[in-house]
């Protein structure tokens, strides 16, 4: 009767539980075995357990039985098997030998291990992502500068303008890498993670940009007094000063958080625009603090501007009211595609 119940609780078991030999040859295994690789018992037993091991961890295999021989235990070791349908499946073991026997329980990771590579694949996409937006916006904020300098001069001809299509042709096709990055990090992010506000925010500037550098023209009023950025790249923050900047607009950078936080403490402004990656402390962490410590009016109008392309609101942050009133701004956008957009908004 005992011998029934041990050999239920051994086909019960979720786990792949096995005997082997010191031979290399599997002794006895439950039915998870079967269940999961599709062999019969007799041909997993029939067999070396190596003829199932993928080829690349065959003398990784090998080399962790030789501890049984030196009295030790096997714990966490991984492998792969492979299935009856020519997949592999990723076990972690935990084994110990019993006199000529060695008793093993084997757990099933191949969904744990596959997310753990979509996870670091999604998170080097991001990274990569990030670092391709804030270049791409330098260099076109770049060009903008050496095209306003020539219509300035008078020297702004066909041959210019085509040159400048060109680029904004090939600025487009490095958005889309960075746009099929952004599915690879985090699949519907921005519709998963963002109200609607966030999202009309970022419809508008992706509309501006997609008028053109010609379109992109407002009446300039003194609608604005006073801008903050907060950017720690100082030549992406000289470039966003150069854009905004006018008689009717005063513009001061902050290089990071903590900076613009002693900057807001003396003065008022009617618009922060600031970058989410930052030393010291982040623009989240600068929106907060500043509506705790009540360092701006009901009015003014804060921009949380960001190269990332992935989520960088939880649920929890959408709750909290400071973001619920910002609004935010996704890099790569122009400075006159900038200018535009807080302008016309205002």
């Amino acid at each position: 009767m005992l011998e029934q119940i041990h050999a239920s609780f051994f086909d019960l078991s979720v786990d792949l539980l096995c005997v082997a030999g010191t031979d290399g040859y599997l002794k006895k295994v439950n039915r998870r075995w079967v269940e999961l690789l599709g062999y019969s018992e007799s041909e997993l037993c029939g067999s070396p357990m190596t003829d199932f091991i993928h080829p690349d961890d065959v003398q990784a295999t090998v080399e962790v039985r030789k501890n049984f021989e030196k009295g030790q235990n096997v714990v966490g070791f991984q492998n792969r098997y492979r299935s009856k349908d020519g997949t592999y499946k990723k076990f972690e073991w935990t084994a110990k030998k019993e006199g000529q026997f060695v008793i093993g329980v084997a757990r099933d990771i191949t969904n744990r291990h596959r997310k753990e590579r979509l996870a670091l694949i999604g998170e080097l996409a991001a990274t990569a992502g990030h670092e391709i937006n804030n270049p791409l916006m330098i260099a076109s904020g770049q060009v903008e500068r050496i095209l306003k300098r020539l219509k300035d001069q008078n020297q702004l001809d066909e041959k210019y303008t085509e040159y400048y299509q060109k680029y904004n042709q090939a600025a487009d096709r490095i958005a889309q890498v960075v746009s099929l990055l952004k599915e690879i990090s985090s699949k519907d992010a921005l519709k998963d993670a963002l109200d609607d506000n966030y999202l009309e925010s970022a419809q508008v500037t992706k509309k501006i940009l997609e008028e053109g550098f010609e379109n992109n023209k407002v009446e300039e009023k003194a609608l604005l007094q006073k801008i903050l950025i907060v950017e720690d790249e100082p030549e992406l923050a000289e470039l966003l000063q150069e854009a905004l900047e006018c008689e009717e607009v005063e513009v001061r950078i902050a290089e990071n958080g903590l900076v613009a936080l002693d900057i807001l403490k003396k003065d008022q402004f009617d618009v922060i625009i600031t970058d989410q990656s930052m030393p010291v402390m982040d623009g989240k962490t600068l929106i907060e603090n500043v509506f705790k410590l009540k360092l701006v009016s009901e009015d003014a109008r804060i921009f949380l501007f960001t190269g990332a392309i992935h989520s960088i609101f939880s649920d929890a942050d959408l709750e909290k009211e400071c973001f619920k009133k910002c609004e935010l701004l996704a890099k790569p956008v122009s400075g006159s595609a900038l200018r535009t957009l807080i302008l016309k908004k205002s």
